[in-house]
């Protein structure tokens, strides 16, 4: 079970990267749809720019899945024998899906086009 969606955190803690000499401060602010799946995502990146910093941002909305849902969606698509890895068990800091691909599904008919979008002399 993934607590993440019924949490719903709004904000990650700093975390300090350094390569080198170079240091940069990392967080992000989370900004909840009303659905309770969705959050808009805001990265921030503080970078030493002399005395001062520089603030770069990116955003992004995110889906936040629980572990039951994202599996029932991976067996909808045809995957099977689904199993969770812990974030011990795999070295990843979250936890890890991987299924089999399953029975192949028949084949999908073509969809004919809209006769709105039809070319003339394509028929």
């Amino acid at each position: 079970m993934n607590p993440i969606p019924s949490a719903r955190p709004t904000s990650t803690p700093p975390q300090l990267h350094r390569t080198g000499e170079r240091r940069t401060v990392t967080f992000q602010l989370w900004h909840w749809h009303e659905d309770g799946e969705h959050y808009d995502l805001e990265h921030f990146q503080l970078l030493p720019e002399g005395a001062d910093w520089r603030v770069r941002t990116r955003r992004a909305t995110y889906w936040a899945l629980g572990q039951d849902r994202l599996t029932a969606l991976a067996a909808e698509a045809g995957f099977a024998d689904p199993e969770w890895h812990t974030p011990a068990e795999s070295g990843f800091f979250q936890p890890l899906l991987t299924a089999t691909r399953g029975q192949t599904p028949p084949p999908r008919r073509p969809q004919q086009p809209h006769p709105k979008h039809r070319h003339p002399g394509m028929d």
